[in-house]
């Protein structure tokens, strides 16, 4: 994945760099770089992907609650 790929599906998951770079325990430096890259390091695709599953598991939860 491209640095320009992962800004825009930063955006489109609805994260901010700073907010990812918050939940992820790094200086939003570091994602502000990864973000002009010419390829992302895997395991930071990997990152947020586990927080989109996270926050569409959620979700999914709250309206299965709802239903009850």
């Amino acid at each position: 994945m491209t640095g320009a790929e992962f800004k825009g599906a930063l955006k489109r998951a609805g994260f901010s760099q700073s907010k990812f770079a918050e939940l992820m325990g790094v200086h939003r430096n570091r994602i502000i770089t990864r973000c002009k890259s010419a390829e992302v390091e895997p395991y930071w695709t990997y990152a947020l992907i586990g927080l989109i599953a996270q926050s569409a598991n959620s979700e999914i939860a709250s309206i299965l609650r709802r239903q009850e």
